[in-house]
């Protein structure tokens, strides 16, 4: 049986029911799906590789699949998977959004804000809601159903991830920069990105594929989350 590595994203460690768990089941997959924030180790990028090779054990994934968040990480981990294919999805060389959220990721990064990041668990789902919305609105071509399940099942993960854990997410995307990992990989890759996507703009995508020696650049019309339903798996799986 084939397998592949899921790396998620934020906030959502990915259900069974979430449709890049449905799309590689139905493709005959084993899939592995590693859960990074709900690890008591504190979460950096040297735990998430260890929790990461932990799960896979003695396996070796033919296929691995990093989401926004994760994308981040898989750089470093398909350098010891060299014959895997890679698909690189919603996420970038660094987290660049425009320049609105990247002051608003520093600034809540500060050790000042952590008491602050205690009220996420508080947050009521309106507030959420209106935000929501605005840093990830549904564009036409989004499936709308799943927009608004996934909104929620967001919600429910920003509101149960511990503040602690959630100022060592802010500290770790503020950091990274894969430039120089990413022109080391060989690997055949896809690189997945949405055209509507204002957290991980395409320019991340596209500045992902002009590092990679073998990758083809797939552009949808989703946003963020989207990029990552059925109909976008499909077209960048096809050309695996």
């Amino acid at each position: 049986m084939k397998k592949i590595l899921i790396i998620h994203g934020y906030p959502q460690e990915l259900s069974e029911n979430h449709p890049v768990n449905v799309f590689f089941t139905k493709k005959g997959y084993k899939i592995f799906a590693p859960k990074l924030f709900s690890s008591e180790l504190d979460f950096n990028l040297k735990n998430s590789i260890q929790i990461i090779k932990e799960t896979l054990g003695k396996d070796k994934p033919d296929l691995i699949l990093g989401f926004s968040l994760g994308g981040l990480i898989l750089p470093h981990i398909a350098k010891d998977y060299p014959k895997a294919r890679l698909i690189f999805a919603s996420t970038g060389i660094g987290f660049y959004p425009n320049i609105v959220y990247r002051i608003g990721i520093t600034i809540a990064a500060t050790p000042l804000i952590y008491p602050g990041l205690f009220l996420l668990k508080l947050i009521p789902y309106s507030i959420f809601y209106f935000f929501y919305r605005i840093l990830n609105p549904a564009g036409k071509d989004d499936d709308k159903e799943w927009y608004e399940i996934d909104k929620e099942l967001n919600y429910k993960s920003i509101t149960s991830i511990p503040a602690k854990k959630q100022m060592q997410i802010l500290r770790m995307i503020r950091e990274i920069d894969n430039t120089n990992i990413l022109k080391q990989i060989q690997n055949k890759s896809i690189v997945l990105g949405g055209e509507n996507d204002k957290l991980m703009p395409i320019s991340g995508s596209q500045n992902i594929h002009k590092l990679l020696k073998h990758s083809i650049l797939v552009k949808v019309k989703k946003s963020h989350f989207s990029v990552i339903d059925i109909e976008s798996l499909e077209k960048a799986y096809v050309l695996l």
